[in-house]
């Protein structure tokens, strides 16, 4: 019961959004594009070469586990509302943060949102 009425919350939602982020899932990796205004940020997030956690300062294996750690996150400003536009180039993926409650399938050709 307490997860629909963050549901409702959700999709009630009247302020408009800070920021577009359009997550593409692709194999084995997520692209990630920003709209920010005027400006536009795009990278992918692909999984933690082994080579590269001392670079990227990810050595602490409880934090940035094997085969679960990328090497750039998704990131988003706090106590601001951002829509996410979910899809994927190949086939069906599961897109979840956790903390921010949210857990979505990546389709190709669909658009889901949060």
């Amino acid at each position: 019961m307490p997860s629909l009425k963050v549901l409702r919350y959700q999709i009630n939602q009247k302020r408009k959004a800070f920021a577009i982020a359009k997550v593409t899932a692709h194999q084995w990796r997520w692209n990630y594009e920003y709209n920010f205004g005027n400006k536009q940020i795009k990278y992918d997030s692909n999984i933690l070469n082994e080579s590269l956690r001392s670079k990227l300062n990810k050595t602490n294996l409880k934090s940035y586990p094997k085969l679960f750690a990328v090497d750039y996150e998704l990131v988003v400003p706090t106590k601001r509302v951002i829509k996410l536009l979910i899809t994927s180039a190949d086939v069906i993926h599961a897109f979840a943060v956790p903390s921010l409650g949210i857990k979505v399938d990546a389709v190709p050709g669909k658009i889901n949102s949060a």
